[in-house]
């Protein structure tokens, strides 16, 4: 399934990549997206816990989230406040 596809899903939070048009981040910031990101992250770190064994299961990558690298990394980055760049890079 391409990225467009994914991020096209009805109800899922649409990921910043940086290879998306311009147009299509514009529209796609609210002031809701804060509180989305660190929602999907709680998402994230309760898959880790839920689907890990061990002492420490939210220290690594659950295997849902080795499967989606792209979205989970753009997620963990923008969270932080990372912007997406990969158009930048290619300008």
């Amino acid at each position: 399934m391409a990225m467009k596809d994914q991020n096209s899903q009805a109800g899922r939070l649409r990921v910043h990549t940086g290879a998306e048009p311009p147009d299509e981040e514009e529209t796609d910031e609210t002031e809701q997206r804060p509180a989305e990101l660190w929602a999907a992250l709680d998402g994230i770190r309760n898959i880790r816990h839920l689907t890990n064994l061990g002492s420490d299961p939210g220290a690594r990558p659950a295997e849902w989230e080795r499967r989606r690298p792209l979205r989970t990394v753009s997620l963990l980055l923008e969270a932080e406040g990372v912007p997406p760049s990969a158009v930048a890079l290619l300008r």
